[in-house]
């Protein structure tokens, strides 16, 4: 009973032992146990204390048939045991492979990031040094030529120094911002020395420019500050002579507005006049060739006796009477007759005023008892003259005829006008 009870222990101790094991199965399986050096440790102690107990109560519980089928599933723990330590081990060396690999990376990166600032702040000196000697030659193009010298030994100066910082930059490895750095300023130290020389040949040929006037003017005796004090008499002059210059150019305009007011008066006169002649060219060349019809008018009515009123129908009787007497043959050649003795010599023929007559004389008689005769052409004087000779004569024929026409109303000329 004894042993039964040591065997029973031993069995509670191989399920504890089998549990465990089970759990560290897990942790490792979940995280490797944290891929901790000390963990794995302990962990490794603890399996080795297992494992011991584990072999101690096998020697205990030798003989017991239950605890014998025990013993017989210990070798397939004691290989999950031995599997569990190799992991072990595999997920320590991982861990302190990736301890080193860390640590390598976080001394390069701070490696690198020291040379990089100290390399962004050498290469913004080294731009404001060159860009700086770059700006004073820009501004002062006439400089002398210490100041151009000490210009030259400053780039020179930079230069070597931006080559000393390229060869101390980290691990010798080429950073693609520092070469493009480098390029520019390499650029910009070209850009100063092409300007340097073309200030030397400017230099030069104001040298040669200035020298033959100078030394036309100047004595071999006189010496640079004579030489200077002449140059700056002369720019004087030309300044005064500009200023000269000017002042002839202003009075030269004002000179020429006040010759310029007279003549422009003058020129407007001169176009009003002209303008006028040929208005008065055009308007009689228009009334030679082509002139204006007017129209003489003169109205004659019937004039009845004091004691006697005419009927509307005697009016009517007498407008028609008067109409067709103008277009008679024997009125015609009456107004020949008178046109004779006026002395109108183109009229002097029945035949010349029919043809004046026959479309151009005119007869209303849309009111009884009133005939308002019209003449056309292009003499008013002349078409009125030659309508007054027929007004009078054809009064004159109806004074002469009332016993042989109807009624006893006599002709009367009312008034005559030019329309």
């Amino acid at each position: 009973s004894e042993q039964v009870e040591k065997g029973a222990a031993a069995f509670a101790t191989v399920d504890q032992q089998r549990r465990q094991i089970e759990r560290l199965q897990t942790e490792l399986a979940n995280g490797k146990m944290g891929a901790d050096p000390e963990i794995i440790t302990r962990k490794d102690e603890r399996i080795n204390e297992l494992t011991q107990a584990l072999r101690q109560a096998r020697g205990q519980t030798a003989g017991n048939p239950d605890i014998t089928a025990m013993e017989s599933r210990i070798p397939e723990q004691e290989s999950a045991i031995d599997k569990l330590r190799r992991d072990a081990e595999a997920a320590q060396l991982e861990a302190e492979n990736a301890r080193r690999e860390l640590e390598e990376q976080s001394k390069s990166i701070a490696a690198s990031k020291k040379p990089d600032s100290k390399l962004v702040k050498d290469n913004r000196k080294l731009q404001a040094e060159i860009e700086r000697p770059q700006q004073e030659i820009s501004a002062k193009p006439e400089a002398s030529g210490a100041e151009s010298e000490s210009f030259r030994q400053r780039i020179a100066d930079l230069e070597a120094q931006l080559a000393a910082a390229q060869a101390s930059s980290s691990g010798g490895k080429a950073d693609p911002a520092f070469e493009e750095k480098m390029k520019r300023v390499q650029s910009i130290a070209a850009h100063l020395k092409r300007r340097r020389a073309r200030l030397r040949q400017l230099r030069q040929m104001s040298k040669l420019k200035t020298r033959p006037r100078v030394m036309a003017k100047s004595g071999p005796g006189m010496n640079h500050d004579q030489v200077q004090a002449q140059m700056l008499k002369l720019d004087e002059k030309r300044r005064e002579l500009i200023e000269l210059r000017a002042v002839l150019a202003a009075s030269e305009k004002k000179m020429i507005r006040r010759w310029a007011r007279p003549r422009s008066v003058l020129v407007i006169m001169w176009m009003i006049m002209i303008a006028a002649v040929c208005a008065g060219s055009s308007w009689l060349a228009a009334n030679q060739f082509f002139p204006a019809t007017s129209r003489a008018a003169v109205n004659i009515e019937a004039k009845a006796r004091p004691d006697r009123a005419m009927t509307e129908a005697e009016a009517k009787q007498w407008t028609e009477w008067h109409s067709a007497l103008l277009r008679h043959q024997s009125f015609r050649n009456s107004v020949a007759d008178r046109m004779r003795e006026r002395k109108m010599t183109d009229y002097e023929t029945a035949d010349a005023i029919l043809a004046r007559t026959d479309d151009e004389l005119g007869i209303d008689m849309s009111r009884p008892g009133e005939l308002v005769l019209t003449l056309t052409g292009t003499d008013p004087a002349e078409s009125m003259a030659v309508l007054d000779v027929i007004a009078s004569t054809l009064v004159t024929e109806s004074q002469e005829q009332l016993s042989a026409r109807p009624g006893t109303a006599t002709a009367a000329i009312r008034n005559g006008r030019r329309v």
